[in-house]
């Protein structure tokens, strides 16, 4: 159930909430630790496109601390990146700073999941703390460095070039927002 509701929700089509919540309550049932932070972690994920965030930052918190209790370290990265999104929802700018921080060495990779998801959610940050030139060229250094971007191009990441643009828009490069 966990993985169809997010195969749902991911495509637009939110009724893959009752899906989640199904399959965490099935988790829970059972007292399958893992897959009650991954329902966590996916239903926090699912509140922030539905612009819900206080959901949003009660689920990545019970995630995160889930994640952390079975040594899923795998998730964490991810599920901060998400949180810090939910506080910048939430216009609470210093917790989402802090959260990111938690995460980040200034040599952090972009090579892993977690770590891109990481430094998307750093350039979100950057974009509403008005240091729009340095979210700039964090986005073009994830566009850059995406796998496989030789074979499907810059464009085929949507919420990067989503991104991009917004920052593009507020520094008034209209046209290469386009």
């Amino acid at each position: 159930n966990i993985w169809l509701g997010m195969n749902l929700n991911s495509s637009g089509n939110y009724s893959g909430f009752v899906q989640f919540h199904e399959g965490l309550a099935l988790a829970e049932a059972i007292d399958h630790q893992h897959f009650r932070a991954v329902a966590h972690m996916i239903l926090g994920m699912s509140y922030l496109d539905v612009l819900a965030p206080e959901l949003a930052r009660d689920h990545l918190t019970k995630a995160l601390d889930l994640a952390h209790a079975t040594n899923s370290m795998v998730w964490v990265g991810m599920i901060n990146a998400y949180l810090a999104l939910a506080y910048i929802q939430l216009v609470d700018l210093a917790r989402a700073e802090s959260t990111l921080v938690l995460m980040f060495q200034s040599d952090l990779s972009m090579d892993t999941m977690g770590n891109r998801h990481l430094w998307a959610a750093r350039a979100e940050l950057l974009l509403v703390q008005g240091q729009s030139d340095k979210a700039l060229q964090t986005i073009e250094q994830l566009i850059a460095s995406s796998p496989n971007i030789e074979k499907e191009g810059e464009y085929s990441n949507a919420r990067l070039n989503r991104l991009r643009g917004d920052v593009l828009i507020v520094l008034r490069r209209y046209s290469s927002a386009e």
